[in-house]
């Protein structure tokens, strides 16, 4: 999820991050329930030279096809604009195409470290929400939304359907690189709320 005011995520306070939110991600112990770790993202301290403190908002996670910890979402700001996801020790940076840009950042299942970024999506106009992530081999699906006339998904453009006012989504298929296999176009619809995504064993992808 996303935080901006200081919270408990069950091992203590976390600091707040003024101004905009910022990211995390918590694993807590199978047995116990304890926080095993926490990985907070795009925090006012670890920008460094050229990074902006921009809103980044996660609102999804998956354990991707290698077992990494795959959390995505978008970053608000404006075109251009270069955010860190990760630590200064290790940075994750991701740059603004339009007014917002998708985002996945991938975490080692066992500390949270950082083992791999990439921006999604991107639409001259902005609007992308990231609503989903389900693993399919090595690789991820991604489903989500947009409402300016292309999306850039993985370096394959989305056509919108071209209907004012309306929402389109998509489904894509991602290798952990950010590169995308396939892409395609769901809508319009006046609204686009979240709904299930899923693989079969037989391969197939699910949405709903």
């Amino acid at each position: 999820g996303s935080y901006s005011n200081a919270f408990d995520p069950g091992g203590g306070l976390v600091a707040p991050t003024p101004g905009h939110p910022s990211g995390y991600a918590v694993a807590y112990a199978a047995a116990t329930g304890a926080p095993a770790w926490v990985r907070l993202l795009g925090r006012n301290v670890d920008q460094g030279a050229g990074d902006t403190g921009l809103w980044a908002h996660v609102e999804v996670a998956a354990i991707d096809g290698t077992g990494a910890v795959a959390v995505g979402g978008y970053l608000d700001g404006s075109d251009g604009q270069r955010a860190n996801l990760g630590p200064l020790a290790s940075p994750q940076r991701i740059t603004v195409r339009g007014a917002t840009e998708l985002f996945v950042v991938r975490l080692a299942s066992g500390d949270g470290a950082p083992v791999g970024s990439f921006g999604l999506g991107s639409a001259s106009g902005g609007g992308e929400r990231l609503q989903a992530l389900a693993a399919s081999g090595g690789d991820m699906i991604a489903r989500g939304t947009f409402t300016a006339a292309t999306l850039d998904v993985g370096g394959l453009t989305v056509a919108g359907a071209g209907s004012a006012g309306q929402v389109d989504a998509f489904v894509a298929r991602v290798a952990t690189v950010g590169t995308a296999r396939w892409a395609t176009r769901l809508g319009p619809f006046a609204t686009a709320s979240d709904g299930p995504t899923a693989v079969a064993a037989t391969g197939e992808v699910i949405v709903a």
